[in-house]
């Protein structure tokens, strides 16, 4: 189930990219700064509506053929299709059991994530923790897929 959250993960956030990019007017009404200080509450809850609501899944018209992860291997996306995040858990919403296990399951100490996404796989959950990052240039470097 590791690797296909991995596989999952990856097609998922370039979609989520994609799909991000034709809603520059939603997300320039999200503030991300109180005062002086960074204040990106706004912003997870803007994810946490978002997914839960319009993008929890892997677009069925995606072109994305398969996903390919160095010293992993690939995966089909037919095999990613029946996958759907199931929440969206803000910070306090992160009980100490999912700590545990998010903890457990990267094999480090548990941190605190911007959002953790609760993910369905073959009819059991699995959690992602996510962190939210701005960036200077208007990209992020794009992992390799199969067109």
């Amino acid at each position: 189930m590791e690797n296909k959250s991995k596989f999952f993960m990856h097609a998922y956030m370039y979609e989520l990219e994609r799909f991000l990019g034709t809603q520059k007017d939603e997300i320039s009404k999200v503030s991300l700064w109180l005062d002086e200080a960074n204040a990106d509450r706004e912003l997870k809850v803007y994810f946490k509506k978002l997914i839960e609501s319009v993008f929890n899944k892997i677009p069925s018209d995606t072109d994305i053929k398969g996903v390919v992860i160095e010293g992993i291997g690939k995966c089909d996306i037919a095999h990613l299709q029946n996958i759907f995040i199931t929440r969206v858990l803000l910070p306090e919403d992160i009980s100490d059991q999912i700590k545990g296990a998010l903890g457990r399951s990267k094999g480090r100490v548990y941190t605190n994530p911007d959002i953790c996404l609760e993910i369905s796989i073959d009819g059991k959950l699995h959690y992602e923790p996510v962190e939210l990052k701005t960036t200077k240039k208007d990209a992020i470097p794009a992992p390799v897929f199969n067109r």
